[in-house]
């Protein structure tokens, strides 16, 4: 004689004691078309595709900025009309202190008007992803992902092979004396857009091991070709920090403890570099920004404490602004120097002490917390692309209040994550019998 669990009716006394849930069903799709628009001109537009090669291209690139800002203000509208602010105020919820006194500092800049304008296409952004991500089923999501950075690296692969003039650019330390560029203004930019395209490939759903191994192996052989240390470094951080989460979730422990082993592993590794970095970059003739420009930090450290409780205001270290011009143009001799190549210091620039542990919070959560949330590939996305930011941002002026691509990622990830958690946690309506499992004794 042998048990089996077959489903009977529970008894009504127990209803507030056991549920049963289900995933709440999308309102429709009829509108995914809008909102793949949405996602595909965003990453082309944060990613400056094209736009900086010709006068012509540059023209249409300001048409597809100003279509870009209208469609997300109209897919936002959408969305409120048709469910409500609930994703829109979970997506924003771990930015939303970063937000506030960044509002306060642009309100109190020197350049007040700069810094609302910089402000309110970040804010735009943030919403497109938000949206994007609430509306767009995750599989959907994941494809479009896909296809969108299949896109830019195989068309990259041509311009470089085939119009090499268009593809590629003059650098003395590049093999033959050019590194690729693909379709973005300059190599450093397409070498951090190969550990975006890595983390999209590393997640496509389906069994498509064929042409996923294919572009993973182009997204390499770009961020080689590109010579640029920082992509190469961002790429490599990307692979391990898919590999070491997925490692974690076979831990059968809580979130917290996940996240937890994973801030020690990423603490040491953070050590160990920190040990070993002097010797490497001496051997390799290096400094730790990997550019030649760490020298300049400390001065623009030091412009920041000017600022240092809620800072100088949105886009006054990572663009060119009168706040930081003079301390630019002390270091001519390193080429035009309008940032301090470092965002950590932009971002304590831009919003102070406050700001800046607002900003730096929402990355560790998104890092460490986010991918554990429930085992997702939204929640890998959202970790793995946070961690791409926050590596690329030692060497680079990346995102703090800028349109790019990071923080439009990792959000859009992030949404689609809470609102399918939130979908799929929905109870049944109360008038719906709640089922539970019995044991009862078959004959064998």
């Amino acid at each position: 004689m042998v048990k089996v669990d077959i489903p009977v009716l529970d008894d009504p006394s127990t209803l507030d004691r056991l549920k049963v849930h289900r995933r709440k069903p999308r309102v429709n799709d009829s509108w995914n078309g809008l909102y793949i628009f949405i996602f595909i001109l965003t990453v082309i537009v944060f990613t400056q595709t094209l736009i900086e090669f010709s006068p012509i291209l540059f023209r249409l690139g300001v048409i597809a900025r100003y279509t870009l800002w209208l469609s997300i203000f109209a897919g936002l509208s959408l969305h409120i009309v048709r469910r409500g602010v609930s994703n829109v105020m979970d997506g924003l919820a771990p930015v939303l202190a970063f937000l506030t006194i960044g509002m306060i500092s642009a309100t109190l800049s020197n350049e007040p008007h700069e810094a609302a304008q910089v402000l309110t296409f970040w804010i735009l952004g943030v919403l497109a992803a938000i949206t994007i991500g609430a509306e767009l089923r995750s599989e959907i999501l994941l494809s479009v992902l896909f296809w969108t950075f299949a896109f830019l690296i195989v068309s990259s692969v041509a311009a470089a092979l085939i119009f090499p003039s268009f593809g590629t650019q003059i650098d003395g330390r590049a093999l033959a004396g050019h590194a690729w560029r693909g379709l973005v203004p300059n190599k450093n930019g397409f070498g951090y857009l190969t550990a975006f395209s890595a983390v999209a490939f590393c997640l496509m759903p389906g069994r498509h091991w064929a042409l996923r191994s294919f572009v993973i192996v182009l997204t390499i052989m770009c961020a080689v070709l590109s010579s640029s240390q920082g992509g190469l470094i961002t790429l490599a951080a990307a692979f391990s920090y898919l590999f070491i989460v997925h490692l974690i979730y076979q831990i059968r422990s809580s979130a917290l403890s996940r996240a937890t082993v994973l801030f020690i592993i990423i603490s040491v590794a953070a050590l160990s570099v920190n040990v070993l970095s002097g010797y490497l970059l001496e051997l390799a003739g290096r400094d730790a920004g990997l550019t030649g420009r760490s020298v300049i930090w400390p001065a623009y450290f030091n412009r920041a404490l000017e600022h240092w409780l809620i800072g100088a205001g949105p886009g006054t270290f990572s663009q060119a602004s009168s706040i930081t011009a003079d301390v630019g143009a002390s270091f001519s001799k390193y080429g035009e120097i309008h940032t301090p190549h470092n965002m950590y210091i932009a971002a304590f620039g831009e919003v102070g002490l406050l700001g800046a542990i607002s900003f730096f919070g929402a990355l560790a959560y998104f890092v460490f917390y986010a991918p554990f949330i429930g085992k997702s590939r939204l929640g890998y996305g959202t970790g793995a692309c946070a961690f791409i930011l926050v590596i690329g941002g030692l060497g680079e002026t990346r995102e703090v209040f800028g349109t790019g691509i990071s923080m439009f990622l990792i959000l859009t990830f992030y949404s689609s994550l809470k609102s399918n958690k939130r979908a799929s946690t929905s109870p049944i309506d109360s008038d719906v019998p709640v089922i539970k499992k019995t044991a009862l004794p078959v004959l064998a």
